[in-house]
């Protein structure tokens, strides 16, 4: 169905269809194996969450009636190209990614002529750490065996992306971080991962006026004094965010809204 697709596409791209959307089309053509065209039902209409650049639906898949969490990018968005490509970067890197503490990519599923993006994962019912976290009595803070259990499971997602693919998550908070059924952190959302290496995979640098500004280390708020380069993010810039992840965890000051007061 993929190749039908991508036959009608091509056929009227110059008319429907942006740059940044015929080069997505093109990298979703190397994930066949990732196409869930089809295999996606009841999807409700009511949307669950939302990002900077998607929305979130919950749906269940055809066959095995499993609810999954389907992630809509903003169609619009995709008109531009650095944008386009920074979506096919995260489904390349995404899928991957297998790991105890890291949220699997399912696949993915093309809608419209717009050229719809939808990247299908697992449904936690659980939600955001932060999120689980609220609903961990009055005080909404973890006791110190939880605590323990989120410090680890966020270290060996975290030490499996930089070893084993040499990728910075570049965009590490609670609410990146998901709870599975049995309790267990689950790393997710990698729209600003980058691999650290050269690789085909595209950029190979993110730039510190990307990510989150309460949970950014403080080198990527900074430009040296008559310089145009931007600070980039790292290992050690993740190293941060984790330690920031921590300290939330902990004490749970997410309610504070001035971010600011963590970073000095």
């Amino acid at each position: 169905m993929l190749s039908m697709r991508l036959a009608r596409h091509d056929m009227d791209a110059s008319k429907s269809i942006s740059k940044g959307q015929k080069e997505l089309i093109g990298i979703f053509s190397t994930l066949r194996d990732l196409n869930l065209d089809g295999k996606i039902v009841d999807r409700g209409s009511d949307q669950l969450g939302k990002g900077s650049s998607s929305d979130v639906f919950q749906a269940k898949l055809r066959q095995s009636g499993e609810l999954v969490a389907v992630k809509r990018i903003r169609h619009f968005l995709l008109e531009d190209i650095s944008f386009a490509r920074s979506v096919g970067r995260e489904v390349r890197l995404w899928s991957r990614l297998k790991h105890p503490n890291v949220l699997p990519l399912i696949g993915y599923f093309l809608e419209g002529t717009m050229v719809i993006v939808n990247l299908v994962s697992r449904w936690m019912k659980n939600g955001t750490l932060k999120k689980y976290m609220s609903n961990c009595g009055p005080y909404g803070s973890l006791n110190t065996f939880q605590t323990c259990k989120m410090v680890m499971g966020i270290a060996a997602g975290l030490n499996y992306i930089h070893c084993t693919h040499r990728m910075i998550h570049a965009d590490l908070k609670c609410e990146n971080i998901l709870v599975s059924d049995g309790g267990e952190p689950l790393l997710a959302d990698f729209g600003l991962s980058v691999s650290s290496s050269s690789t085909s995979l595209g950029d190979t640098t993110c730039h510190g006026e990307k990510g989150s500004l309460r949970w950014m280390a403080r080198e990527l708020l900074s430009t040296p004094f008559n310089s145009s380069a931007l600070p980039k993010h790292t290992k050690m810039t993740d190293m941060w965010s984790f330690g920031m992840v921590i300290s939330v965890s902990e004490i749970h000051l997410s309610k504070l809204q001035s971010g600011c007061l963590f970073m000095f």
